[in-house]
């Protein structure tokens, strides 16, 4: 489990530089649930919207997880939605990432239509996903992110292709040149 916020440094240098390589290397070993919410909080509140949050980053931040919420929740592979996540991170982006001009070059980059991303992202379908991974982060208590969980052990996220190789049954050959 990942556990992470949209602009957060620290998450995104995760992101850039450990878990992009480590799902493209073993993928099939991995089950990556990835929590976009990190240091936010939720109020219940009497609009028609049900909650506001407050981001550690800012609104921008907010409707970036919301971006990464929805993605999760609408492409139909586990892969294409780390993929875009992933792409939306990245610090190539003429803003700060994780916005709706990311969206719009990750989706051409991997030729994916992020128009419903967005309008979910805008609408109470996003509001209600960055509720159920607050609900989810909560459940934890981490004082930082991203908050890295490998089969429920923390990991300070440093060394990602190490960790999974030390935590793999049969390790594959790739893992021989990442020893911990």
């Amino acid at each position: 489990m990942v556990y992470y916020e949209s602009l957060c440094e620290d998450s995104r240098d995760f992101f850039t530089t450990q878990l992009t390589a480590a799902y493209e290397l073993f993928e099939e070993y991995l089950d990556v649930r990835l929590i976009p919410y990190g240091k936010a909080t939720t109020k219940v509140v009497d609009t028609p919207e049900y909650y506001a949050f407050r981001c550690q980053h800012g609104p921008l931040e907010c409707y970036g997880n919301k971006l990464h919420a929805c993605a999760l929740n609408i492409f139909p592979s586990e892969k294409n939605a780390h993929v875009f996540n992933a792409c939306l991170m990245d610090y190539d982006h003429s803003g700060r990432g994780s916005d709706d001009t990311a969206a719009d070059k990750c989706g051409r980059a991997l030729a994916l239509n992020v128009k419903t991303i967005k309008q979910c992202a805008s609408n109470n379908t996003g509001t209600f996903l960055h509720n159920y991974y607050g609900q989810r982060t909560r459940m934890t208590k981490f004082s930082y992110v991203p908050h890295i969980l490998i089969n429920g052990v923390r990991s300070n996220g440093t060394n990602l292709i190490g960790d999974i190789c030390a935590i793999l049954k049969t390790p594959p050959t790739e893992c021989k040149i990442f020893k911990s």
